[in-house]
């Protein structure tokens, strides 16, 4: 899918360092979850999903969410309004 020169694909092991920082800019991990090992749980679980919103090469939005059986969840959803506002563009 693609929005105004946004991709919007699946993740892919490369994206983790991108889609980590991008979290931990926007004050979205803790220290007790480590965040590796929730996109590693993630994705080894079948009810599992995530997504990367990718523009240019730059993980500008990540979407992760769950099915419990019982009900649905949105883990983790961010996007930036303007990628320039953060230091995201690998150097």
């Amino acid at each position: 899918m693609t929005f105004e020169g946004v991709i919007i694909r699946d993740f892919v092991p490369l994206d983790t360092a991108s889609a980590i920082t991008l979290w931990d800019a926007f004050g979205l991990t803790r220290p007790w979850n480590d965040p590796q090992k929730d996109i590693s749980r993630n994705m080894t679980d079948r009810n599992g999903y995530l997504w990367v919103a990718d523009e240019s090469g730059v993980i500008v939005g990540s979407i992760m969410v769950g099915y419990s059986g019982n009900c649905g969840s949105i883990n983790i959803l961010r996007l930036l309004k303007n990628v320039k506002d953060l230091d995201l563009v690998p150097n």
